[in-house]
């Protein structure tokens, strides 16, 4: 009997154990922590970007969009990349107006960058933006994840919200790939509703709200960065749409 089967006897849910084992998925975890100064091009939540000179500072309506982080591609293991279609180097950079849920007409409210020079091109770049969130250094890891599932019965319910604590842990979800944690409906039906495009959907990059980084997107939501595989593998990210939920 493996580890799973046991924390499945052990909360009383031996008959949702399919279930269970159908939730589970695999992702790149990002796990943020407080940092005053970071070398330039390193992989960061919040603060401010470091750009390449050919870039522009995204804007929308003559605002900066807020800078939500920058992802170096090199700091990934090649593995991790191959499984979600991630590029092999590059740097990828997330904006967003804070106030965009992925509707449509709202695409100006986010835009996904991609870099592919050399890191001494770099500096950072600093603007007259309306928010700054807090800067963090991120470590990555490679889990395995429990999804949420539909379960009628509360008392089973609680078992499996349990069961779910002592897998994923009560963190913040920011996640590379994976299954999405939706709040609402299926982020990705949204993103083909919203968008027009009926594509192979997946999830790029999930930012949970987080008081370390001091961001919080609506009522405790959560934003959602997805793309078609297609465009993925063309290195497409301006096809990025945006979703954000909240409870």
């Amino acid at each position: 009997m493996n580890i799973l089967d046991n924390l499945i006897l052990k909360h009383g849910l031996q008959t949702l154990k399919e279930d269970i084992y159908s939730s589970l998925y695999t992702c790149i975890m990002v796990h943020p922590t407080r940092a005053e100064e970071l070398n330039i091009g390193t992989s960061k939540l919040g603060g401010y970007p470091d750009l390449p000179p050919e870039f522009c500072w995204p804007e929308k309506d003559g605002e900066y969009l807020q800078f939500i982080g920058q992802i170096n591609l090199s700091q990934l293991e090649g593995t991790w990349k191959k499984d979600f279609l991630l590029p092999e180097t590059g740097y990828l950079y997330f904006f967003y107006d804070g106030e965009a849920y992925g509707e449509e007409g709202q695409q100006n409210g986010w835009r996904v960058l991609f870099y592919e020079g050399p890191a001494k091109n770099l500096s950072t770049i600093k603007v007259d933006v309306s928010n700054v969130y807090s800067q963090c250094e991120v470590q990555f890891s490679y889990d395995i994840r429990l999804g949420d599932t539909y379960i009628e019965d509360d008392q089973l319910y609680d078992q499996f919200d349990a069961l779910m604590l002592e897998i994923n842990g009560n963190i913040p979800f920011h996640q590379i790939g994976g299954t999405t944690w939706n709040i609402q409906g299926d982020v990705l039906e949204e993103c083909e509703d919203f968008s027009g495009r009926k594509g192979d959907w997946q999830l790029l990059f999930q930012i949970d709200s987080d008081d370390q980084l001091d961001m919080m997107w609506g009522d405790v939501g959560i934003l959602y960065y997805c793309i078609e595989r297609q465009a993925l593998a063309k290195k497409q990210f301006e096809n990025t749409w945006l979703i954000m939920q909240c409870s």
